[in-house]
């Protein structure tokens, strides 16, 4: 991950390098699903994270196309982003039965409806990717992972990139000490509250961290309301200064 977070460009430099790399992806790389197209878990929210601890199995149970009854839910959680981390790795594990150590982590979407702020994150996704030699050359496996309380459940879906010709930037959590529940206490602070005050609640947070992304590399926690963005953040993941 690069340590030195970009300042926004230029719309027109956005739009260039957005197209470059659609086109980069579109003509050289190749995206096709594996196996894991898009399964989904029930997870019991009120004790998942002690069943890890202790070892459970049975923590993660699959859900039929065919199941359509309501999930009870223990919502909203407070849970913290390394608490997401933990579930992501387990259910990993349980999914293509590898852990999530030599995966390279690629992004962080976090989000949580204003009114919620108090209990904190309320969704994960993360993107997760590995290398691999080939015949051909190398081929990226991607898995993506969602945390999703409110609804006790976790999707999970994979995709394969051949052969590799575009670099993609990590997140190193060594290094980017600022977490996701930082970059939200931050922006409370330096705009989030009021603006969440101004419209009752009404709105939704992101918090994402996207290495790769055209604009900014660092945490970007946006406060939405429909139709558009009510206020956008950005801070630096090393040193939380505000960008």
């Amino acid at each position: 991950m690069n340590l030195k977070p970009r300042r926004k460009p230029s719309l027109v430099l956005v739009l260039m390098f957005t197209l470059s790399s659609i086109l980069a992806c579109n003509i050289e790389e190749r995206r096709s699903t594996l196996p894991v197209e898009y399964d989904t878990y029930i997870i019991d929210t009120s004790s998942i994270l002690m069943s890890i601890t202790q070892g459970k199995e049975d923590v993660f149970m699959p859900v039929t196309s065919s199941e359509s009854e309501e999930i009870p839910s223990e919502f909203p959680v407070n849970w913290k982003q390394a608490d997401y981390l933990v579930i992501a790795d387990a259910l990993h594990e349980v999914v293509w039965s590898t852990s999530l150590k030599n995966w390279e982590l690629n992004s962080m979407d976090f989000g949580l409806p204003c009114n919620k702020k108090m209990y904190g994150l309320q969704y994960g996704h993360f993107v997760f990717y590995d290398t691999q030699d080939t015949e051909d050359g190398s081929d990226r496996i991607v898995h993506n992972i969602v945390i999703d309380p409110e609804r006790s459940s976790v999707n999970v879906w994979a995709l394969r990139y051949s052969p590799v010709v575009i670099r993609w930037e990590t997140i190193d959590l060594t290094k980017a000490v600022i977490t996701a529940d930082d970059a939200l206490q931050i922006a409370e602070a330096n705009g989030g509250t009021e603006t969440r005050n101004k419209v009752d609640n009404d709105c939704y947070i992101s918090v994402s961290l996207v290495p790769d992304s055209a604009g900014y590399d660092g945490w970007t926690v946006s406060y939405y309301q429909n139709p558009g963005t009510l206020l956008e953040i950005y801070i630096d993941p090393i040193t939380g200064d505000i960008q």
